[in-house]
């Protein structure tokens, strides 16, 4: 394993990091060959299933869970825990009623994506999977966890037709968002029209680990809610295990809302958005107030509490 920020992310190894990765991805089509790779659904069955289950919730593991995981990484914005590493595991395994646990669209299928991702995913398979597949349920059927990164990377026309799924999901009396400071999820957009009372708990943008078991504590002191909505990183993981046991519906919406306002704006590459905490573009993890005084209004009224 390599978790060594220097060999993952430095400058200098730019080109020797390009060149494994294809070497990896050109090792794909042996690879599956002699690995059993776990059964996982499309992105519209699970966002089917989450429409027509009330009563379900959804964790999602990305390629950084995946390597938080299996090679013990420090991601940018989590630092390695035992005790959270711990539950991805549990969480990986079990057979919870209505909790839908989500794999990577790479693990599905490479059909949909561009040929950028289609490398990405046959060299993460490649790199990870021999060291993942113990913490597996081979014989069980995972959700989509790419539920949430719907736009970049594939046609408008699939991105359109999944957003669509995603204003039906979130469609609520009352919803309670757990968020990171700066993540303002569904703010200055219409993603969340279909929701008539919002209320927010924010908590630390960065190691929100540190603040999990606070989180929930405050949750359960208030009226419960139609839906919880989780975007809180690696953290949020074990949030929505542990609310979910204690009978709430939980979704893990992660990126949802950055990909929706990539979407809206008809972009072609990644870029920062105004106000809200952007983790994958070079400035958009520093955050500045939001500008529209009514919107900032709106948005301050609906905390609840600050626990970042």
């Amino acid at each position: 394993m390599i978790n060594s920020n220097f060999l993952r992310y430095g400058k200098f190894l730019k080109y020797p990091r390009k060149i494994f990765k294809h070497l990896l991805s050109f090792l794909y089509p042996i690879f599956v060959l002699l690995y059993k790779l776990p059964k996982v659904k499309s992105v519209e069955e699970t966002l089917l299933d989450i429409e027509t289950n009330k009563n379900a919730s959804i964790v999602r593991f990305g390629d950084g869970e995946i390597l938080y995981l299996t090679d013990q990484l420090n991601l940018p914005f989590q630092k390695y825990e035992t005790e959270l590493a711990a539950t991805f595991q549990e969480i990986l395994k079990n057979n919870i009623p209505n909790l839908y646990v989500g794999m990577p669209i790479g693990y599905h299928s490479l059909k949909t994506m561009d040929n950028e991702g289609q490398i990405f995913w046959r060299s993460q398979i490649v790199w990870n999977y021999p060291r993942l597949k113990k913490y597996l349920q081979l014989n069980s059927i995972y959700a989509n966890a790419s539920i949430t990164r719907i736009y970049y990377g594939f046609k408008k026309s699939y991105a359109e037709q999944n957003f669509n799924h995603w204003k039906r999901i979130l469609t609520a009396n009352e919803v309670i968002i757990i968020e990171g400071e700066k993540t303002r999820f569904g703010v200055g957009n219409d993603l969340l029209i279909g929701i008539d009372n919002i209320k927010r708990i924010l908590g630390p943008k960065h190691n929100a680990f540190d603040k999990v078991n606070e989180l929930i504590e405050f949750i359960e002191t208030q009226k419960k809610p139609d839906l919880i909505l989780v975007a809180l990183g690696p953290a949020a993981k074990y949030i929505v295990f542990h609310l979910h046991q204690k009978g709430y519906s939980v979704i893990d919406v992660g990126n949802l809302d950055i990909e929706y306002e990539w979407y809206l704006r008809n972009v072609s590459e990644r870029i920062t958005i105004p106000g809200k905490y952007v983790s994958e573009v070079v400035g958009g993890r520093e955050v500045g107030d939001i500008v529209d005084e009514k919107l900032n209004e709106i948005y301050q009224q609906q905390i609840l509490v600050d626990l970042s």
